[in-house]
């Protein structure tokens, strides 16, 4: 929803895409202008036998959001950054949360870098990616 409100305050003329497919997990393709394009994670360009450029990925996670790569069927023609905003009261809770006793843990799904950011954003000690 963000990106699409981005390109309509831009003014950026949307275009058709064709042949969608999803590979779960991993992320979706499509033909636009007659070029397929792939968007997803590190796991789809590996599997895609795309390069990929770590360094960039590493700087991305370890601001706590999430690497996404735009290829065709050659190269990364591009890198997205999503990340989701942390409620104002997440530290107050966790806060809250240790003063009852409790020990707060974070577990996700989320790269490592991404997990370690959020958790030293709330003051999670604990924490597994």
């Amino acid at each position: 929803v963000a990106i699409m409100a981005k390109a309509h305050a831009e003014k950026i003329e949307l275009q058709s895409v064709h042949d969608f497919s999803n590979s779960d997990g991993k992320g979706l393709s499509g033909v636009l202008r007659g070029t397929r394009y792939y968007v997803g994670n590190q796991h789809y360009a590996d599997e895609l036998k795309i390069k990929i450029d770590h360094a960039i990925l590493e700087k991305i996670s370890s601001e706590g959001k999430t690497p996404i790569l735009i290829m065709n069927s050659e190269k990364v023609v591009g890198y997205c950054a999503v990340a989701d905003t942390l409620k104002t009261t997440a530290k107050a809770t966790v806060q809250n949360l240790r003063r009852q006793g409790l020990n707060v843990v974070l577990l996700s799904g989320d790269a490592q870098k991404t997990v370690q950011y959020i958790a030293n954003q709330v003051g999670i000690a604990d924490y597994y990616a």
